[in-house]
Parts: structure tokens; sequence; C-alpha cells
């Protein structure tokens, strides 16, 4: 957010964006649950809601001025639509310095979008990422486990075993080790408790509390296996949204991706 005195350049985003999406600046979180449920139900056959929702988070992005949390659901409601289009804008929202809500809410997206997400997460740290990026992108990685796909899962953990030796050799300051290793743990790869063990001997000296937990975390998990929760991220985010929503709905996509609504839906 920028300080007072730069308002008088920027307006607030409130001021900036389309009328109709001036209900994700309320803060009551009954006005909040309805708002993303409409523009979740409209985008099913309103290609320019995207638009504006990519526009509003551009803009917030930029300038720094959301005077609210309408980019937070802006984001939210970009995964849950589940298209390719944002997935760029997802991505740099994950380097949203000093707004951690903000990158929370975009891993949870890129995460809830897939395996195309995960893909293009894939080649932009192979391409382009650097260390505060990627330590964000191995944080997604790591939960790709809640995605269910065996395939996706596989390609994850040999592409981050290729990583773990990339990182090794990365200056210190623009090394996200740490990050990797942990993701590596919580996928389960037990292939790779040798080479951390000899990096964290050989690198930090046997001694760095973050990859000793992770280390640990891996032994203990004897199955190999990811480790996910019942309750999926985008749940334990905002599943409120669909809870307590009057009337009541339900998001259901189709296996392309393709979402729609049903309302009126028991529990």
């Amino acid at each position: 957010m920028e300080d007072d005195g730069d308002r008088t350049q920027v307006p607030w985003l409130s001021d900036m964006v389309e009328n109709e999406l001036q209900a994700l600046f309320s803060e009551d979180r009954d006005e909040i649950a309805r708002a993303v449920l409409h523009f979740l139900r409209a985008s099913t056959h309103d290609p320019e809601i995207e638009e504006h929702l990519i526009e509003l988070l551009e803009l917030a992005m930029e300038h720094g001025n959301d005077d609210g949390t309408a980019s937070v659901w802006a984001v939210v409601i970009l995964g849950e639509m589940g298209t390719s289009r944002p997935i760029p804008f997802l991505q740099r929202a994950l380097m949203a310095e000093g707004d951690e809500v903000l990158q929370d809410a975009a891993r949870v997206a890129l995460l809830r979008i897939g395996s195309s997400a995960i893909e293009s997460l894939l080649t932009t740290i192979d391409e382009e990422g650097y260390a505060a990026f990627n330590r964000n992108a191995y944080s997604v990685l790591a939960m790709v486990g809640f995605i269910h796909d065996d395939v996706l899962s596989r390609r994850v953990i040999d592409f981050l075993q290729e990583r773990l030796e990339i990182e090794r050799r990365t200056e210190k300051s623009e090394s996200a080790l740490e990050e990797l290793i942990q993701a590596i743990a919580r996928l389960g790869d037990r292939t790779q408790i040798e080479p951390i063990r000899e990096i964290l001997q050989s690198n930090f000296g046997g001694s760095n509390p973050a990859i000793q937990d992770s280390l640990e975390f891996l032994q203990e998990n004897t199955d190999g296996v990811p480790i996910v929760t019942d309750l999926t991220p985008w749940e334990e985010r905002y599943g409120w949204i669909f809870e307590k929503s009057e009337p009541r709905a339900r998001l259901t996509r189709d296996e392309e991706g393709r979402i729609s609504m049903e309302y009126g839906a028991e529990e």
C-alpha cells in the first residue's frame, strides 16, 4: 500500500475498477460470499468477467492501492474459474511483496487451477525464476498431492530432484534450497534422504533447522506418500463462502475444467 503522500497521485483501487466489482470491496463476509458466487456464475457465460478481475488484480499489484481485500477475492474467483488465462498474473501475485494474504491466495489459486498452472510454474522456474519467486513456487509444488494426479506428481518430483543440485550450486543469497527441500519432504520423496543429508553436512556444516526438520519429516514418512489433509487448501481458506451463502450453491467442474453452479443444493 502506498503512503498517504501518494494518495493525491494514485486513486484508491475501488475508484479505478468497473462498478460491478464494487461488491468485492465489502467488509461483510456474507456480501463477499454472495459476490464471489455471483461472479463465478456470471463467468460461465460472460468472458468479460475474467478480464475485469485480471485488470483489478493488475492495478492492485501495480499501484499497491487496494483499499480492502478485493484483489484477494479476485484471485480466489480466478482460481475457481480454472482457466489458463490468469496464470501469469497469479504467478506475479506470488511476488506481492509485503502482502502475504495475496501471496497465499495466489498459491492456492494456482493449485486450484491444476495441471496447466503447475506446468507453467515448472517452466517459469527453469527459464526465469529467481530466489524470491522460486521460494513461493516451491511451496505450491509441495501441495501438488491435493490435485490427485499421479502422473503430475511424478513429474513434479522428478523436476524437484533435478532442481536440488541446481539450487545447491546457487549462491546462498540467491538460493531457495530450504524451500525446495521442504517441498521434497512434503511430497514424500524418500529417494532424496541421502542427498539431503549430504547437503546438510557439506553446505550447512550439519546445522540448518529448516532442512533438519524436513529431513526428519521425510524419514518419518515411511510410506513415502505426499502429505495431504482431508480438507483441501481452498476449502480451508474459503470453504465458508459455499457453506454460508444464500441461496446455497455447489460448484462443479467437468473433465475439461469448465465450471457450473448449482443453487439450492442440499448438503
